[in-house]
């Protein structure tokens, strides 16, 4: 029959890995232990940039051949119908700032912070 791993391992070998407080330990906050009323206004992940695929073909198209925009018309087109839709879904998302748009249900940092000044946490 096999042998476990912690049955070979010697015990105090074990013990400089096992990281467990020791008996009587009291955990001293430095902050107060309660949420604040707004979240940081960081970066937000899910801001991707846009249509760099058909900037990508267009620019690789323009340097095939030579800077010649007529010679690149489908691409351009392309890219100009990209960019339109994603301003147009902009400028939608801008106008309905309160309708959640995103599938995940993650709320963007605006979101929170409407809700945070909504219903303020006590101070203790």
């Amino acid at each position: 029959m096999a042998r476990r791993v912690t049955q070979t391992v010697d015990k105090n070998i074990l013990k400089q890995y096992i990281k467990q407080a020791p008996p009587g330990y009291r955990y001293n906050p430095a902050l107060p232990l309660q949420l604040a009323d707004k979240v940081s206004s960081r970066g937000d992940p899910r801001n991707k940039p846009i249509c760099i695929h058909d900037l990508s073909v267009l620019l690789s198209c323009w340097k095939s051949n030579d800077y010649n925009q007529s010679l690149c018309s489908k691409e351009l087109q392309t890219f100009n119908k990209c960019w339109d839709d994603a301003i147009a879904a902009a400028m939608a998302k801008r106008k309905n700032p309160t309708e959640q748009t995103q599938s995940d249900g993650k709320l963007s940092k605006h979101q929170v912070n409407n809700l945070l000044k909504r219903f303020p946490q006590p101070k203790s």
